[in-house]
């Protein structure tokens, strides 16, 4: 749909009709799993039967939700999983019905670690208050104690957006999951609880933490510039990105200024052995096509290593492992004919949410650029970029948020240099996010 309707019951129940009718066309081949909800939670004693059905391990005196979200062993998570799945509910129930997300995924950990992140209706992270909320669910020492913390959210919900009929406000949970052999074991108890709250619950299957983060923002439309299209699927996303992407690439000739040189050198990108490297080959391929067709020069060649198989997930290759050792990944894709070039790098991490930049210099040494270098060249870019539409800066501003242990002289450069907004977060995603 174009435009999201609002988020009264009403509007809500036309919306995902409408998804319901396009849904083979979304995400994947077969799109996402909607199962729909009624609103009806479960009776007490159903839902705190799925909760003793998981008990806490002893080995865990205290769950904690970081800025990472919830993060442990694979084997420790279900209590938390099912807790969460009912929780995510009622955050979307406080919310009168906007729609959030969980994401099922250890980010940069080993194998057999996993983790839940949470998104806001906005599609960034979980308001700090209700992650206190969470806490304390996952937290409960019975299943009498999880119900009476449900129903005091229950009741906050209600109280919030109130229903001639007494019923829950509409509740839409997205969910979804990384490569791990355990990932999909754990979604489906998150999707179970939800559902037995009364959600209706959009099943994305394997994505990226970015595109979950990505479909729950679209998802309510109302929130969305006015300017960005509203694209809730996979195949959606990657339209967003890629075009808009290639629509700043553009901007050059808008100008009136000299044109780009065509790329030549290829961008090898070390997938981690996660979700990443078959989400940006996605990437790879619109890209060719786009080049194929003219109109935008400039457009990256991208090769894409390390896909899920090929390797163990994370182990000698990714963001944390090239970042934190500083050495060049373990590439377990078999070469290409004449070696790989590995004079232009990048690696993500597990669920593609972060990712650094790095080269073989031609003494053959290891080099690794720090986030400061990375946020000056890519705000140099954007900023250029945008002074060919609007030299001025009147219409258009570009920023970097910056946090105490950032280089001062990058800081400097990025204000004196580059021209750009820069302001200085506490530390902490949380804070950088706010920022």
């Amino acid at each position: 749909p174009k435009s999201l309707a609002p988020h009264t019951p009403d509007g809500l129940s036309k919306t995902l009709s409408s998804r319901k009718r396009k849904s083979r066309a979304m995400g994947s081949p077969t799109g996402p799993v909607i199962h729909w909800g009624t609103s009806v939670p479960l009776p007490d004693r159903d839902i705190a039967s799925m909760i003793d059905a998981h008990p806490r391990p002893r080995s865990v005196p205290r769950y904690s939700y970081g800025t990472a979200g919830f993060r442990y062993e694979a084997s420790l998570l279900p209590c938390v999983f099912v807790r969460m799945g009912i929780f995510a509910a009622l955050r979307s129930a406080s919310l009168g019905g906007e729609e959030v997300g969980a994401m099922i995924t250890a980010s940069h950990n080993p194998e057999p670690d996993n983790g839940m992140k949470l998104a806001d209706s906005h599609g960034g992270m979980l308001d700090a208050d209700w992650e206190k909320h969470a806490v304390s669910l996952a937290n409960a020492p019975s299943s009498r104690d999880a119900l009476a913390m449900i129903d005091s959210l229950s009741r906050r919900a209600k109280g919030l957006h109130p229903r001639p009929d007494g019923r829950m406000p509409p509740m839409v949970v997205h969910v979804g999951r990384d490569t791990r052999s355990h990932s999909p074991a754990l979604c489906a108890l998150v999707v179970s609880a939800a559902r037995a709250m009364g959600a209706t619950v959009i099943d994305h299957g394997e994505v990226s933490t970015p595109m979950l983060h990505h479909f729950v923002m679209h998802a309510n439309g109302h929130r969305l510039p006015c300017l960005i299209p509203q694209r809730i699927n996979e195949s959606g996303y990657y339209e967003v990105m890629a075009m808009s992407y290639a629509a700043l690439l553009r901007t050059r000739g808008s100008g009136g200024g000299a044109g780009r040189r065509r790329t030549t050198r290829r961008l090898v990108i070390d997938g981690a052995c996660g979700i990443g490297a078959p989400k940006v080959d996605r990437f790879r391929r619109i890209f060719a096509r786009l080049g194929s067709e003219g109109g935008t020069s400039g457009l990256p060649l991208l090769h894409t290593v390390n896909f899920p198989g090929e390797g163990p997930l994370n182990e000698n290759c990714g963001g944390e492992y090239v970042q934190k050792q500083r050495l060049p990944p373990r590439v377990y894709s078999a070469a290409p004919p004449g070696g790989l070039d590995k004079s232009y790098m990048c690696s993500f991490d597990g669920d593609a949410d972060r990712i650094v930049f790095h080269y073989e210099d031609g003494g053959g040494r290891f080099n690794l650029l720090d986030g400061d270098k990375i946020a000056v060249l890519v705000s140099s870019f954007v900023q250029e970029e945008i002074n060919h539409v609007d030299p001025t800066g009147s219409s258009v501003r570009c920023g970097v948020v910056q946090t105490a242990y950032a280089n001062g002289s990058s800081t400097a450069y990025l204000r004196d240099v580059v021209r750009t907004d820069v302001v200085v977060a506490r530390t902490g995603v949380k804070f950088v996010h706010a920022a």
